[in-house]
């Protein structure tokens, strides 16, 4: 074995020694040696077997690898004519011939991206076509970023949190002054800064996961002023657009100046706008900004400015900063903005009601006019070891709008909405080593004086709005690190302190129309947070809590409402990067905020000619819970940019948004109803650089869900909860709920699935005059009975309409159609009755669907038929209130609501007042009495100043009773109100003893000669005015000899007078020892303001304030 492996050695040796070739390589003219010469082996196919260079000598050595057999050897070398010659054992000699060689050209390009740490370069050249005018248009084809349309520019999904020009942040954030006017070519590059922290006394402290962006500028635009200017002009019709732009930027200062008008659709001052720019120590904190009040303006549509934006608009705007030394830096900036802008629109809508279907067209010409004038200043430096921002700002804006409408409700609107503000924001950072100290004060002033006006043929409404508010937000913070950790401590104070007054005339509805309050809160609150980072992972953990005091002085009815709040909302993140291409994040949150205080003011405001809203005067916090995860890909030096972001949050909030219809008007309030809102919010991004096409494809996509757990049924029916909640006084148990639409067969099959599971049903709803309205039939049928009509509910209907002055049609009358032997529930709230059937061993109760219907009729009649099942004994008490609306009398009584089940609390509105019924069920009626004794003493006593009895029936009752306890006498004087007031009161028994006259004036001579009025007061005054009405009761009472004298004067919209005069204004006088005052009632452009409505709210007023003479009075004993 030992010789045969020292033989096979032997033989590799040989073989070895038989594979290298060495030779000498010269110039073939001059035999001088060819230095760096290649030497190539091949075999006969052609395939290099190895390769190796002569040396300075011109010798050579190559021993070939790769187990082939060397058939040539190839030399080569710059100068010389390539030659292949036998591969030969021995010592070669090789000649090469001398030859010039050809070279082809190379064009050597700069890259289009580069990547140094956490910035990307972009190489603007590299992006540029000759159809660019700005570097926005260059940044759009830059493959990670978007600008938006607002001009937010997004760095892979992102916005950025900032946006610098060779390193100096001039614009604040309202950046869209250069990107959309400076000139691509005197940009070099645009630097994407990812993570990045712009303070840097805060790096490693506090972590950002947003980017910024940095423009480098050529040299030629650098320390000198360039710009651009541009312009056009057309005729037929005359449009033009003009721009003036320029910039001085150097290395101690920078300034930039630009003048724009147009007129062709686009928006100027837009480029003003200070975009999503993060604020690394507070985040939105520092952000007081309210919701309008108004809603009148220009219309839009869905499609590109230039088509639908008429326009006539300007823009000049100045900003400038300078070093004053190497820390710091004052920058300032002064912005004018103009833009007039006109539209016409058409709309129909169709609103699908309980009662029928209401159509109302319209069409609108507009023209608003704003201006705004804002200015800054600020001085800031930004150090490693410090920070300081001590910034300054003002605006001042003015917002003219008008309208002219026609359709169903022609109008004229104008409105002004200014709004004048002034905030100053400081922040202080001191760091020593891996510690640091923040301080940050801002404070901010805000006044908003606004009125609409509203003109119709009926008369014209007016609102008037003073909303001012302070808000100021204080901190400190303390910031260390320890190895992987840095932690940071933060604690603070907040306050907001809010007057809002308004007042509303002339539209006659029945909520309150003013509003007079002070609002605020005053609060503290602590955020801890800890964040772990490693080269790869990053943790952080914020743990915000605080608390708030809110405060709420409504100085119309005196009422209070303090509220003290905790709030907490702790937040993790998580961001992992495996690689330097790829990141995945992940955060969530769950808590209470703050509560939403944009609500206050329970009184009317008028936000156009018909949108009414009422809010709430009450604080309550949302829950509110999300998750979010996220996953990036960036591979700047291939151009290619991904991401993937996907939000679920779940928000259970207090205030449900509800609407309803207030004569014309359409009322907008809150509910407060718990709900639910689920939501799903997925984004994605996608983009690649494609030289051939100098620019960049993309893919953007977004899927947004959002759903509320109350079905679309519950909110419009809210009489759900009501009833489940009577019913449980009274022992019985809701089984099921169902929401079915006005289909006879769906009805039908809801209804046999409802007695499948119970004995008794009740429905709401469907009972209306309109050819959907099919409940009593549906019924009918399934009991097998026929339909009949039920004489004393058609003499309700007809009266109900004869007193609103509406004629009465075969659809009204179907109303008073009723299934064959069934109970009928008269209203006395509205038209449609209710009913009440039984049969095959199972009872139905069928109730109007308006809630201002249905909740009396429940009380009054569904509840005594259904108490015989019940086996316990339902008492209820009346309490009667004026001069407060229904929902707002509602929403201060939620808590009472809320908190008694058995006794029940329900509010529910007749013509001009408000009833609240109180009802407990109990085995006895003693025991329901001691239920409900103190539940209806709180509310007397909490809404004495709006009471005028319990349980007494009507005002004119409440007047007479009141009128012979104490021996008093009245006598009333009425001008155009039909003898209304003197009826109601004489109508109420015993009322001879008290009334001792009463005269109808329809003219001046008549109030002169009867009532006593001087004729100089009507001639100064007019007939329709609080002088006159003021006279009237004193005449009456004079020339009576009443301890009271009331008197009404009021237009009805009967008088020969009448055309184009306001309708539905009327003034309510009373005299007395005790008790002078005149009201004004005013129903001016309410639909539902018909004469005799007019006169029946008018006597309402009348008895309300001959009421509150008799109670200021003493015995006339």
């Amino acid at each position: 074995m030992k010789y045969l492996l020292t033989l096979l050695w032997l033989l590799g040796a040989i073989a070895a020694q038989a594979q290298e070739y060495t030779g000498h390589v010269a110039d073939k003219e001059d035999g001088a040696p060819v230095a760096g010469a290649i030497v190539t082996a091949r075999d006969s196919l052609g395939k290099p077997l190895g390769y190796t260079t002569t040396s300075a000598s011109g010798d050579f050595v190559l021993r070939p690898r790769g187990g082939g057999t060397t058939a040539q050897l190839d030399f080569s070398t710059m100068g010389y004519r390539r030659q292949s010659i036998p591969a030969d054992a021995g010592r070669m000699l090789v000649l090469l011939t001398p030859e010039a060689t050809g070279i082809r050209e190379v064009t050597i390009r700069a890259p289009r991206l580069s990547f140094r740490g956490d910035t990307v370069s972009y190489n603007v050249s590299r992006f540029t076509e000759a159809q660019d005018r700005s570097i926005a248009d260059v940044l759009r084809k830059m493959p990670g970023i978007e600008v938006a349309k607002s001009g937010e520019i997004r760095y892979n999904g992102q916005p950025i949190n900032n946006f610098y020009i060779e390193g100096l942040d001039m614009l604040d954030g309202r950046y869209g002054q250069a990107t959309n006017n400076i000139a691509p070519q005197d940009v070099a590059s645009v630097e994407v800064m990812e993570n990045h922290q712009p303070i840097k006394a805060l790096k490693d402290i506090v972590f950002s996961d947003r980017a910024a962006i940095n423009l480098r500028l050529k040299p030629h635009a650098k320390a000198r002023w360039t710009g651009t200017l541009r312009g056009g002009a057309g005729w037929s019709p005359a449009l033009w657009n003009g721009a003036l732009f320029a910039m001085r930027i150097g290395a101690r200062g920078q300034s930039m100046v630009n003048l724009k008008t147009d007129n062709t659709g686009q928006n100027p001052s837009a480029e003003t706008e200070r975009l999503s720019v993060e604020d690394i120590l507070n985040g939105g904190a520092n952000d007081y900004n309210p919701a309008a009040h108004l809603s009148v303006g220009t219309s839009s549509a869905p499609l590109d400015d230039t088509r639908t934006r008429f326009n006539r608009s300007h823009m000049a705007s100045l900003n400038n900063l300078r070093k004053l030394s190497e820390d710091y830096q004052l920058s300032s900036s002064l912005t004018w903005g103009y833009d007039r802008l006109a539209s016409d629109r058409a709309a129909r809508q169709s609103w699908y009601l309980a009662d029928g279907t209401r159509v109302d067209t319209e069409q609108e010409s507009a023209a608003s006019c704003r201006q705004q004038l804002s200015a800054r200043i600020a001085l800031k430096a930004n150090t490693e070891r410090f920070y300081m921002l001590e910034k300054l700002e003002a605006s001042l804006a003015w917002n003219d709008l008008r309208a002219v409408l026609s359709g169903s409700y022609p109008n004229r609107q104008r409105a002004e909405a200014p709004a004048y503000g002034i905030e100053n924001d400081l922040k202080y950072i001191r760091r020593t080593g891996t510690r640091s100290l923040t301080v940050t004060s801002y404070l901010k002033y805000l006044t908003r004086p606004q009125s609409l006006d509203v003109v119709r043929e009926t008369g014209s409404q007016r609102q008037t709005i003073a909303d001012r508010a302070f808000y100021m937000n204080h901190n400190a913070a303390f910031g260390t690190q320890a190895g992987q950790f840095a932690f940071a401590f933060k604690g603070g104070v907040s306050a907001l302190f809010r007057g809002l007054v308004t007042d509303l005339t002339g539209t006659g509805l029945g909520t309150g129309a003013a509003n007079d309050l002070s609002a605020g809160y005053a609060g503290v609150y602590l955020q801890p947070g800890i964040t772990y980072r490693s080269q790869r992972l990053r943790l952080t953990l914020d743990l915000p809590a605080g608390y708030r005091r809110y405060g709420l002085h409504d100085r119309i009815d005196g009422n209070r409402n303090p509220a003290g709040i905790f709030t907490w909302k702790p937040r993790f993140a998580v961001k992992w990067s495996p690689t330097g291409h790829l990141s995945l994040s992940a955060s969530g949150t769950v808590g209470r905020d703050a509560a939403d205080d944009s609500r206050i003011g329970n009184g009317a405001v008028l936000r156009n000619y018909r949108s009414v809203l009422c809010g709430v005067n009450e604080y309550r916090q949302a829950l509110q819970r999300s998750l979010s995860a996220g996953i990036a890909y960036k591979n700047p030096i291939g151009g290619f940019f991904a991401s993937l972001l996907a939000v679920r949050s779940w928000n259970d909030l207090p205030f449900l948004p509800a609407q309803r219809f207030d004569g014309d008007y359409i009322v907008n309030y809150y509910v407060h109803s718990s709900n639910h809102v689920r939501s799903w919010y997925l984004s994605g991004d996608v983009s690649q650089n494609i030289d051939a096409l100098n620019g960049q494809a993309g893919l953007n996509v977004g899927y947004n869900l959002s759903g509320t757990e109350l079905l679309l049924g519950d909110i419009i029916n809210t009489n759900a909860a009501y009833i489940a909640k009577e019913l449980a006084t009274m022992g019985i148990d809701l089984y099921h709920q169902t929401v079915v639409g006005d289909n006879p067969e769906r009805l039908k099959k809801a209804l046999h699935d409802a007695f499948d599971r119970a004995d008794l049903v009740i429905t709401t709803g469907g009972l209306g005059p309109t050819f959907d309205d099919v409940t009593k039939e549906t019924v009918a049928a399934y009991f097998g009975a026929k339909m009949v009509r039920n004489e004393e509910a058609m003499e309700r209907i007809a009266g109900y309409y004869a007193k609103r002055g509406i004629e009465l049609t075969p659809n009204t009358r179907k109303q008073a159609e009723v299934p064959e032997g069934c109970t009928v529930f008269q209203n006395n709230h509205g038209t449609a009755p209710g009913l009440a059937m039984e049969g095959k061993g199972k009872l139905v109760i069928m109730l109007p669907g308006p809630p201002k219907e249905m909740i009396p009729m429940f009380t009054d009649s569904a509840m005594p038929y259904l108490s015989r099942y019940s086996g316990k004994t339902i008492v209820s008490h009346t309490i009667h209130f004026f001069g407060i609306g229904e929902s707002l009398l509602e929403s201060r009584m939620h808590e009472y609501m809320l908190a008694h089940k058995n006794p029940s609390v329900a509010p529910y509105a007749k013509d001009g007042e408000v009833q609240v019924r109180v009802t407990a069920s109990a085995p006895s009626h003693e025991e329901a009495e001691q239920m409900l004794q103190p539940v209806v003493a709180e509310i007397c006593r909490d809404y004495g100043k709006y009471l005028y009895g319990v349980d007494i029936g009507t005002m004119q009752k409440a007047l007479v009773a009141e009128l012979q306890k104490k021996h008093l006498t009245i006598a009333v004087a009425e001008g155009a109100s039909g003898g209304n007031l003197a009826k109601r009161i004489t109508e109420v028994p015993g009322s001879d003893r008290v009334f001792e006259m009463g005269v109808v004036t329809n003219t001046a001579r008549a109030r002169e000669v009867l009532a006593g009025v001087d004729a100089q007061v009507m001639e100064t005054y007019g007939v329709y005015s609080q002088e006159t009405a003021r006279a009237m009761a004193q005449g009456i009472r004079r020339l009576s000899g009443a301890n009271i004298g009331v008197a009404i004067t009021a237009r009805t919209g009967l008088e020969s007078d009448s055309a184009g005069q306001e309708l539905g204004l009327a003034y309510i006088a009373v005299d007395s020892d005790a008790y002078q005052h005149v009201t004004k009632v005013d129903l001016a452009g309410n639909r539902s303001a018909q004469s005799e409505f007019v006169r029946y709210v008018s006597s309402s007023s009348a008895l309300w304030n001959g009421l509150k003479a008799a109670w200021k009075s003493g015995s006339a004993n």
